[in-house]
């Protein structure tokens, strides 16, 4: 844009600094206009001179920096579309039914309204063009507090985006528009929401200026004894146009009483409209809410409900055989839901100040995270490290302490690092009424925020901090390498922060937590107007293994069998719920159960299939009963039965989930083998494959229902768990 070519380049806002600075003898002779690129580098590393340098190329951006632009624009109005498409078809279920919306025409904009809501309808670049160009050669002058703020939308475009979303969400819908006893009906062609939208605002503005003659044969054409209309909608600023009120009360009373109308008022503080006797299929809605799209859709929904209750009275069915009493939804088995998922993740919070331990927190990013990552991915945990040092600094101190103190409570792990700096003392902060910060109550005033964040994690695990906190304390004698012009960053502020931090310090080792005492480092240089240290190997490794023995104490060697138990727990309770829900097909269950005593003698597959919603799973859950029973065996055959089904959850078709599974039962019905569950794929797959091999008196029938669902690590369709051949 325009105004940020008017930025000064790099090279122009350091010279316009470099040349207020007075000269010394040796730099008198040189011209920084015509410096090479390589000097005025150099100058940058005088850390004063890199901090003017940065405010002053802040500020110029900031004042150069506009609100919005045409990119901007143009990506706001796709999420919009995205977000009212999906909000239409996807978040609310099909209004039922026919629907009638009216959209009342007469309407007025009230910007104080406008202002309130949170959104925007953009325009398109063209058409802001050409209303630029109309305005043209008019007389400009500052908007008023009355003339309409393009950034927010007006209350005829929200009437229209309300409609256009109402008629997209409905099964058949017809959409008129309304003024006095006049009514036009509106054909929306686009897919696009929002074009629709500028088309129906395009119309509203088209009748607003109508004065041909005025007829309302539309109204009683739609709302005649013949058509059957389950929905009415009118969407009005204020009170619905009388004349429309009329026919629609008179439609209500005569030819529809269960017809759901509903009248949206998007002005709620309007008096007037008085409302007729309480009925539960007339609502009147004043105001405007994002929510106003799902209670009218759902409202008309719920009616089918008592419509499909009802059904046996209105069709006189009589009822079964046996029942006592009418059959409702109520009566439906519950299934439970499915099993969690097994990956866990952990938080380690990084405490420590900013300035003084870039390289620190590098090394923690950059190495050791990644590393402890893969180490703990075979462990299905995900190690994520909470490093705060470009979401806050030290200068910030208002919202600073509530935003490292949330997270810190967060985090199940806390890794300190401290130096000669004791950092940044806000005021005392004043946080939410929550038991995790009651120890603020009782500390003493000018605690540092990373004093806080380490109390913080004492309060929040009182018995077991010493065992999830590790503190690393740096060599003292690293100063004296550190350039006299970088000496202020790793220093104490004060004599009294040198003391709390001496404080802090014995605090620590007392309390237990283990502490690493004067890790060693050396002056590394300036990289991007930061002071950073070197030889920090020693201390990555430290930080490295302490992090990792914790994590395989306290998430890696608890008890994994548990979690594998309660899979196959609710692997049962599902089975027995699907069983419930077996009626009839006794002669296909007798088939199938006579296939598997032909197959079992050589030890073999069968292959059950179907089509979509013919009963698959419900019949897989009863043939494993029959199996297990005995009672549609002719040969009286009795048989140890495995039966896992991919339906009980999203996990449970996985691949890795299925042999945990497996083996886990194998284990209990053959081998009673008691060690821990293998963590790899290739170990499960190969103990699976063993256990079947080992002979037993009591036949072995494995049912998997859903096997073509089955997914491996990469969601590709998995099979090669299958065993090639087959023990007898």
């Amino acid at each position: 844009s325009a105004s940020q070519k008017a930025i000064p380049s790099g090279k122009e806002i350091l010279v316009s600094i470099l040349k207020k600075i007075p000269r010394g003898k040796r730099s008198r002779c040189h011209d920084w206009q015509t410096c090479t690129k390589k000097r005025m580098k150099v100058t940058l590393g005088v850390p004063f001179i890199y901090r003017m340098y940065k405010n002053n190329k802040a500020q110029l951006l900031k004042a150069s920096k506009k609100l919005y632009t045409i990119e901007l624009l143009d990506r706001y109005r796709k999420a919009l579309e995205t977000a009212v498409q999906i909000s239409s078809h996807h978040n609310v279920p099909p209004l039922p039914g026919k629907t009638l919306i009216f959209v009342s025409a007469s309407m007025w904009n009230d910007e104080s309204w406008s202002r309130k809501q949170d959104f925007c309808l953009p325009q398109d670049p063209e058409e802001k063009d050409e209303e630029d160009k109309e305005e043209e050669g008019t007389t400009k002058c500052r908007r008023t507090k009355d003339e309409h703020d393009p950034l927010t939308p007006t209350m005829m475009e929200v009437t229209a985006l309300l409609a256009v979303m109402i008629k997209s969400s409905s099964e058949d819908c017809r959409l008129c528009l309304t003024q006095y006893n006049y009514c036009k009906e509106v054909e929306l062609s686009s897919d696009n929401i929002l074009e629709n939208v500028k088309s129906l605002v395009k119309e509203i503005k088209e009748l607003t200026n109508h004065s041909g003659e005025q007829d309302n044969s539309l109204y009683h054409t739609l709302l005649s004894k013949k058509s059957k209309v389950n929905n009415i909608i009118t969407i009005s600023h204020h009170w619905p146009d009388s004349d429309m009120d009329w026919v629609i009360n008179n439609y209500r009373k005569g030819n529809n009483k269960k017809a759901l109308c509903v009248n949206i008022m998007l002005l709620d503080s309007l008096t007037g409209y008085s409302e007729e006797t309480p009925d539960r299929n007339r609502v009147v809605l004043r105001g405007f809410s994002e929510q106003i799209l799902r209670f009218v859709v759902e409202r008309g929904s719920s009616r089918l409900l008592d419509h499909v209750e009802h059904l046996d009275k209105l069709y006189n069915i009589p009822p079964p055989d046996g029942a006592k009493e009418p059959q409702t939804s109520n009566k439906v088995v519950s299934v439970p839901a499915g099993p969690k998922s097994r990956w866990r993740g952990v938080r380690v919070f990084i405490s420590s100040t900013f300035r003084d331990m870039h390289a620190e927190r590098d090394v923690l990013v950059r190495s050791v995270f990644p590393e402890l990552r893969r180490r703990a991915a075979a462990h299905c945990l995900h190690l994520q490290e909470v490093e705060l040092r470009w979401g806050v600094t030290e200068e910030e101190s208002e919202r600073a302490v509530e935003l490292c103190l949330s997270e810190v409570c967060r985090s199940q792990l806390l890794v300190g690092i401290l130096g000669e700096r004791y950092g940044q003392v806000p005021p005392k902060p004043v946080l939410p009424d929550l038991p995790q910060y009651s120890w603020l109550a009782s500390a003493p005033a000018g605690l540092s925020i990373t004093e806080m964040e380490i109390r913080q994690f004492q309060a929040l695990y009182p018995g077991t901090a010493n065992q999830r906190m590790f503190c690393y304390i740096r060599d003292p004698s690293v100063i004296k390498s550190v350039p006299v012009a970088w000496r202020s960053d790793f220093t104490a502020e004060s004599v009294e922060a040198e003391e709390k931090l001496t404080s802090l310090k014995r605090r620590l080792l007392d309390n237990g937590v283990k502490v690493t005492e004067n890790y060693s480092c050396m002056w590394g240089g300036v990289v991007e107007g930061k002071p950073y240290l070197k030889k920090l190997e020693d201390f990555g490794k430290a930080v490295l293994e302490d992090l990792w023995v914790v994590v395989s104490k306290l998430f890696v060697d608890e008890d994994e069998e548990a979690e594998t138990d309660l899979e196959v727990s609710e692997q049962k309770i599902h089975q027995g719920a699907l069983q419930r829900q077996f009626f009839g097909r006794g002669k296909l269950l007798s088939s199938a159960v006579e296939k598997v005593e032909q197959v079992q003698n050589k030890g073999g597959m069968v292959l059950i299939e179907g089509g979509p919603g013919e009963g698959k799973t419900v019949f897989m859950a009863a043939l494993a009963e029959a199996i297990r029973s005995g009672l549609k065996s002719k040969i009286n055959l009795h048989c140890d039965v495995i039966s896992y089904s991919t339906a009980t959850s999203q996990s449970a078709r996985s691949v890795e989930n299925l042999l945990r599974c497996l083996v886990q039962w194998l284990r209990k019905k053959r081998t009673k083998k008691e060690s821990p569950l293998p963590h790899l794929y290739k170990d499960l797959l190969s103990e699976f494959h063993s256990t079947l091999s080992e002979t037993k008196e009591m036949p072995l029938v494995v049912l998997v229902d859903g096997v073509d669902l089955v997914l491996d690590g990469k969601g590709q369709f998995s099979s090669d768990w299958i065993p090639m051949l087959l023990p007898k």
